[in-house]
């Protein structure tokens, strides 16, 4: 276990340095640099490893088979997934290349998206915020990482209005992980609460919002019937809501919550310093609820959460700038205390997504 967490930890304190360099120097082939060498190191730990995460060996299968010739449709694997496969088998790569290229694009996407935060945050922190909450996670939920960060470089289209755009990365999102396709609506919700004027009419779309949310399995499951969508039918086997209980839904309170608060004192000056601080931090809010009802629901509302989730690597940075400046020196430490803590009780300590330890390759 120490040598996981060496690994660990130095990839993700190292990445994470050399990301934030890319907003300090400005000659473009430093930048691209620095940015490159960044998603280096994740991609690197992630393609080398072995046995490594939960479904480690179901990708590898899966590889084989589209090798061996057999049809993999995108009931099993969606087509996206299913591509990258045939194209590495196409350059006469092996098994171990779906590794690699599915963490690079993942990090591709994270990566551009906080660079969009350069002025306004400590970049950096954002992708250190990325590799001990989400990373590892990746080794295990490949299709839904690589979705999800797609969907988070996506929410720039939401905050331009640019409908076209938004529509087909969602698309691209959903042919990695077809739950993808349920961020959809987000983009007319958050347009119609930004430019709608009335309290009324506001709280009418936050009450439809809680309605879809609190009965969201059931209109989910109503439609799959309806419509057939046997990929979506894959992911039902993990909906029996088995193990789940009140404890489970405070866990993920205590989890979560703080990364609201600063949200939540510092509000007004966080909104000064990034109009588009309040989406994210709406977004935030929204998956920890969704979290927590899906600890009394199926795990396709949990599916949901992990788009929403995924947000807060863009609160960070923002933070962490807004402290920095106001030396705030108890905030600052508190949250890189606050994501060492959550990094080491996920994966170190209740083993979440089978990271540790970590196994690789030249062993």
């Amino acid at each position: 276990m120490v040598g996981s967490f060496i690994i660990y930890f130095w990839g993700a304190l190292l990445s994470s340095l050399t990301f934030d360099h890319t907003r300090k120097t400005k000659r473009k082939y430093k930048r691209v640099t620095f940015f490159f060498v960044a998603i280096g190191i994740p991609v690197l730990i992630a393609g080398v490893r072995y046995a490594t995460g939960t479904d480690f060996f179901a990708y590898i299968n899966g590889f084989e088979r589209i090798k061996l010739g057999y049809d993999v449709r995108w009931a099993d694997l969606e087509f996206g997934f299913v591509w990258l496969n045939h194209l590495l088998v196409n350059i006469g790569l092996n098994a171990q290349s779906i590794m690699f290229a599915s963490s690079l694009v993942m990090m591709i996407f994270i990566s551009k998206a906080l660079y969009r935060k350069r002025e306004t945050g400590i970049i950096g922190y954002g992708f250190l915020a990325f590799m001990l909450i989400f990373y590892q996670s990746s080794f295990n939920v490949i299709r839904l990482m690589i979705a999800t960060s797609i969907f988070l470089y996506n929410i720039h289209n939401i905050e331009k209005r640019q409908f076209l755009r938004y529509f087909m990365l969602t698309v691209f999102a959903s042919s990695f992980h077809i739950t993808a396709i349920i961020t959809l609506p987000l983009y007319w919700l958050f347009n119609v609460i930004k430019i709608e004027r009335s309290w009324l009419r506001r709280g009418a779309v936050y009450f439809t919002v809680g309605v879809v949310i609190v009965f969201f399995s059931s209109i989910l499951e109503y439609t799959i019937s309806i419509l057939n969508l046997d990929a979506m039918n894959y992911y039902a086997k993990y909906s029996s809501g088995e193990g789940r209980s009140i404890s489970v839904a405070l866990k993920i309170l205590v989890m979560y919550i703080p990364l609201t608060i600063p949200g939540l004192i510092y509000y007004k000056k966080l909104k000064g310093q990034d109009k588009s601080f309040p989406m994210y931090y709406s977004l935030v809010v929204i998956g920890i609820i969704v979290k927590v009802l899906a600890t009394m629901q199926t795990t396709y509302v949990d599916r949901v959460a992990e788009y929403l989730l995924i947000a807060s690597v863009m609160l960070i940075p923002t933070y962490m700038k807004l402290f920095s400046r106001d030396k705030n020196y108890l905030f600052y430490l508190g949250t890189i205390a606050y994501l060492f803590m959550y990094w080491i009780y996920n994966y170190f300590i209740v083993l979440n997504h089978g990271t540790v330890p970590y196994q690789w390759i030249f062993k």
